[in-house]
């Protein structure tokens, strides 16, 4: 009756035992496992370009996170770059207005 009652592991452990010191995802490389982050269960990162971030364990696992967000930043210059060709591309393309 008593293994009936027994609680096992708690999800926060089971998080933070999947994950090792030296693990990478992304971009992002564990420095320290088992930190708190607004309850839950979180890993202090190394990003590759330098820049230390607190990550939630939930979010490195199911690869919500990958970098610090200089890679989001990088992304929005490319696409903002493609804008730019896109929208010289269709003014050359369009046929001379005669007024």
């Amino acid at each position: 009756m008593t293994e009936r009652w027994a609680r096992g592991p708690t999800p926060r452990r089971r998080l933070t035992e999947a994950i090792a010191i030296g693990d990478t995802f992304g971009l992002l490389t564990v420095v320290a496992v088992n930190r708190r982050l607004r309850r839950k269960a979180a890993c202090d990162c190394r990003c590759a370009c330098g820049r230390p971030v607190r990550v939630r364990t939930e979010h490195l696992l199911n690869r919500a996170t990958k970098s610090c967000g200089h890679l989001r930043q990088a992304l929005r210059d490319t696409w903002a770059r493609q804008r730019q060709d896109d929208d010289a591309y269709v003014a050359a393309q369009a046929p001379a207005r005669t007024a």
